[in-house]
């Protein structure tokens, strides 16, 4: 077999969307752009980008996330190997497990 490309699922100008339930072989991600008031639940092996989105759920996922121009979120039950905000307001992180090497830091 030959190797596998990565996923990439696009959430983009949509609302009230939810996506639940899914396993995702080899490197994948989902980025919600310009999205509000989505559900992302449980999902493995991805990572999630919120750009300029609002309002929108995570909750049991295992990956990096990052929000850039995003406020307004909630990450829930999820084991976070990376997580980044830029110009992003008013998101809450709860019951989470970080995990990754020490070389690599958390921006908070």
């Amino acid at each position: 077999m030959g190797a596998e490309s990565p996923a990439t699922i696009r959430l983009s100008n949509v609302n009230n969307v939810t996506f639940q339930n899914v396993a995702i072989k080899g490197a994948g991600s989902i980025l919600i752009y310009n999205s509000s008031y989505n559900g992302i639940f449980d999902v493995r092996g991805l990572r999630c980008d919120l750009y300029f989105s609002d309002h929108n759920e995570i909750s049991n996922i295992s990956g990096n996330i990052e929000f850039q121009d995003s406020s307004n979120s909630k990450v829930n039950n999820s084991n976070i190997g990376g997580l980044s905000f830029e110009n992003s307001n008013h998101n809450s992180i709860l019951n989470k497990q970080l995990y990754g090497s020490r070389s690599k830091p958390f921006f908070f």
